[in-house]
């Protein structure tokens, strides 16, 4: 059945819950493939290995507010933390990140002002379903 993005939360352990959360976009996980040859190989087709795994980054656009900003540029660059991204059935995905960049600001005469923050993941994440 399909769900709704309304009542969707992320929070970081130390940094806490954004608020005014607009949109939440994660890519997902993006693994690598290594090709390789054998002296033994009788033909000219590469031989295909999964590699790592790249969790990628959450961006997340928010109405502006100054005050969220100036805690988004502390905690820039700082040490990882476990994210919670909640969706509105209390499925959950957990992974450890850091905030990469508070991210571009949008300013607009016939919207409200908006920023994405981009949290730059590591490790594996863990998805537990309601």
């Amino acid at each position: 059945m399909g769900m709704s993005g309304y009542d969707a939360t992320l929070q970081g352990a130390s940094f806490g819950s954004f608020s005014g959360i607009q949109s939440i976009e994660w890519a997902g996980l993006d693994g690598e493939t290594m090709s390789y040859k054998e002296l033994s190989d009788t033909d000219r087709f590469l031989n295909k290995i999964a590699g790592s795994v790249d969790p990628g980054t959450v961006n997340v656009t928010l109405t502006f507010d100054a005050t969220q900003y100036a805690s988004v540029l502390a905690a820039r660059g700082g040490a990882n933390e476990a994210w919670t991204l909640t969706f509105s059935d209390n499925s959950t995905i957990v992974c450890d990140g850091h905030i990469k960049t508070p991210g571009s600001t949008n300013i607009n005469p016939d919207s409200v002002m908006t920023h994405t923050v981009v949290i730059e993941l590591s490790g594996n994440p863990t998805v537990t379903p309601a």
